[in-house]
């Protein structure tokens, strides 16, 4: 009798019933979704990451000596140490359009994922740019840019639209919360192009930090601090 009552209810009240189930059914499906989502995108940038090795610690200093990177290279748990000098220039002939340049010593720390052009080396002349700046300004692989480096213009190729682990979330300044990829890049180039280019020496006043374990980044963070003066 009382089962006979219930599939009657069922019955009756059916359309409720399936409008509340597919409710429910959609939200589960949202859920697992975006959560599935969010997972996959995690562990794509882990891999990432890894892959191209993202410095563990970084330090800025306005005169990073021979000296100091033997000494950094030479503490415990340090795998690997880049010198880089970083600058900002200006992109002649773009309206407005502010470049971080990084001169690099070398590339074994935050590696460049090349999109297009040619992979990074040390020896090769020209520089290597923002890929998604360039998308939104039509720069291509074989154009020549002019930078405007403190008075000096370096007239140089672009030999590959490249990302970088280290600029993945990246702005101008704390006025802005997200990328816009359409007045401010990021560009490489070797300290032999840059010395060529401006007839001088380069002064780095970056240093990137390998470290062989992610739970010995916090003792050797404190040892550069305790022991090193890059002044």
């Amino acid at each position: 009798m009382l089962r006979r009552k219930l599939y009657r209810d069922l019955w009756h009240y059916k359309g409720q019933f399936f409008t509340i189930f597919l409710m429910v059914f959609i939200g589960m499906l949202a859920f697992s979704g975006i959560h599935g989502y969010m997972d996959g995108m995690d562990e794509s940038a882990k891999e990432y990451y890894k892959e191209y090795n993202l410095q563990d610690l970084w330090i800025t200093n306005t005169n990073v000596s021979d000296s100091d990177l033997n000494d950094l290279k030479s503490l415990d748990h340090v795998r690997d140490v880049n010198r880089a000098l970083v600058l900002n220039a200006k992109l002649k002939g773009y309206k407005d359009v502010t470049l971080e340049t990084n001169v690099l010593e070398e590339n074994t720390i935050s590696k460049m994922y090349v999109i297009k052009g040619e992979k990074y080396a040390s020896n090769k002349k020209g520089l290597w740019f923002d890929s998604y700046l360039a998308e939104y300004l039509n720069i291509h692989v074989g154009d020549t840019l002019k930078l405007d480096v403190s008075g000096q213009t370096l007239k140089l190729k672009v030999k590959g639209l490249v990302n970088t682990p280290d600029h993945v979330y990246f702005v101008k300044d704390s006025t802005e919360i997200f990328p816009t990829h359409q007045n401010y890049g990021f560009v490489y180039m070797s300290a032999q192009t840059f010395s060529d280019a401006m007839h001088m020496d380069v002064t780095y006043n970056k240093a990137y930090v390998d470290v062989d374990k992610k739970n010995n980044v916090s003792s050797v963070k404190k040892e550069i601090q305790r022991d090193f003066n890059l002044a």
